[in-house]
């Protein structure tokens, strides 16, 4: 019991308890401040095993965080000489939320190096942002341990040789790096998306990507067209996790959802958002994605889906910003708004050499030949988006449509 609510604390709140460490510290001894954090839980473990459950854990965790910060830093261990001293006087608290907000987002522009792979950008932000062990994004990413480990000290070690990476107040926000940071939270959030949140730790990950995005969101200079189109995507896609996924964490695709339980507040939060950042000048992919999602969240049945309106902005962004799963999301529109015939059409007129063993694909496939009554294909196709899918989750959605055809 404790330690399944411990590691669902560490998911949550670690990587605030960091950004609050290394206030004091200054990024360059990220190291200490994560030593902190794992004995602040450590310090937990043994407590609550004892004691049991505070009232307010994440306020005992704060608490307790703080306190050996400022005790280690009454030390005075030469090691943090790279600190402005006065930090450790200073009358902001640095475990404020606003304050933690604030470093969160000087650390999404310290892992946003132009010379990083996005792969790399986001085992950075998965460990020092998010807050998530080696072990659990190994399994996110499906790659070893040792693997994502020395990817992980690679990316550290380019992120200590920035200018001004010691000193909170010194570091630089440079807003060309913007577009990497919202593409690497994309990524993230899709990792999160695509795993049963009630059973896993996907609604984690959804939930702190859409809170990292409001955190850039409310910090000064940050109004761009760009990232409001993005942060009302997120609000969009969040409010209809509660319905995709089962409390047993089965998948639950769009037409079947019980859109009862989509969260109303938070889909009109992102049509205002979206409203925002319309700007004729500058429409890009986030806007179109949004735009779409918010079709979705807004229709009050699937029949009453305005499909040509989708279809119409998948051309539009297959013309912007091609690629494969464009071309998919645009097949079902097609499917949906002309019939089967049109769709397979337009399929067979795109290259999806990269795409042959991938489930989706044949997913989609199978989805389109079952609407032209080619059972045998749709099966085909079917048992291939079997064989290449990776996610328990997904294998089980597939062959229950699999029975079905059957």
């Amino acid at each position: 019991m404790i330690t399944n609510q411990l590691d669902q604390l560490y998911r949550q709140q670690a990587g605030q308890l960091i950004a609050a460490c290394t206030a004091y510290f200054g990024m360059i001894n990220l190291e200490t401040a994560e030593d902190i954090v794992h004995e602040t839980f450590e310090a937990a473990y043994t407590d609550w095993q004892i004691k049991g459950l505070p009232d307010d854990p994440v306020a005992w965790l704060f608490k307790v965080c703080k306190n050996k910060t400022l005790n280690l830093l009454k030390k005075g261990n030469r090691s943090y000489a790279t600190i402005d001293l006065h930090q450790k006087d200073r009358s902001v608290d640095a475990f404020d939320q606003v304050e933690i907000n604030e470093q969160q987002v000087r650390w999404l522009y310290a892992a946003a190096v132009p010379s990083f792979s996005p792969r790399m950008r986001m085992i950075f932000m998965l460990k020092i942002v998010h807050g998530i062990k080696v072990k659990d994004i190994s399994a996110l990413l499906i790659m070893k341990e040792s693997a994502v480990q020395k990817m992980y000290e690679r990316a550290l070690k380019k992120v200590k040789e920035q200018p001004h990476i010691g000193i909170l107040e010194n570091t630089v926000i440079d807003h060309s790096r913007l577009p990497s940071i919202i593409n690497a939270l994309y990524l993230i959030f899709t990792l999160g998306y695509d795993r049963p949140w009630q059973v896993d730790s996907g609604g984690d990950l959804c939930y702190d990507a859409l809170r990292l995005t409001k955190c850039l969101v409310d910090s000064p200079g940050h109004q761009q067209s760009m990232l409001l189109a993005f942060y009302s995507l997120l609000l969009f896609h969040s409010a209809r996790l509660p319905s995709r996924w089962s409390a047993e964490g089965r998948l639950c695709d769009l037409e079947n959802q019980d859109r009862t339980q989509w969260n109303r507040e938070m889909i009109q939060l992102g049509v205002q958002f979206l409203n925002k950042s319309t700007d004729n000048q500058n429409i890009t992919k986030y806007h179109i994605e949004a735009t779409i999602a918010s079709l979705h969240c807004l229709a009050t049945t699937w029949n009453d889906t305005p499909w040509q309106k989708i279809t119409r902005l998948y051309e539009r962004m297959a013309e912007q910003h091609p690629s494969p799963y464009v071309n998919l999301n645009l097949s079902i529109a097609l499917l949906q708004s002309e019939g089967p015939n049109v769709a397979l059409s337009f399929l067979h007129k795109q290259s999806f050499s990269s795409f042959v063993k991938n489930h989706q694909y044949h997913s989609t496939l199978s989805r389109i030949y079952e609407s032209a009554e080619d059972i045998p294909k749709a099966i085909h196709h079917l048992k291939l988006a079997i064989n290449f899918a990776k996610q328990k989750a997904v294998i089980d959605y597939l062959n229950e449509r699999l029975a079905s055809l059957s």
